[in-house]
């Protein structure tokens, strides 16, 4: 099922857009749009610390059994 935007999330959206074009950014590929993106968002420490756990687990999960037998 299609999630359809009300009035309002259509009016943010056009705001949105809006703005960005008052500020004339223009990006020459999507990671380009990304890295600013990032640069721009604050992460909060709860989030960083549950994320680099996370990726600690997962490097222990991909290594062959009798790697993780001698650790």
């Amino acid at each position: 099922m299609k999630q359809r935007l009300t009035n309002e999330g259509k009016q943010d959206a056009e705001t949105r857009s809006e703005h960005r074009e008052e500020q004339g950014l223009e990006f020459q590929s999507a990671e380009e749009a990304i890295r600013f993106d990032a640069a721009q968002v604050v992460v909060p420490p709860e989030l960083r610390e549950r994320v680099l756990r996370e990726v600690v687990v997962e490097e222990r999960a991909r290594l062959s059994w009798w790697k993780r037998w001698f650790r």
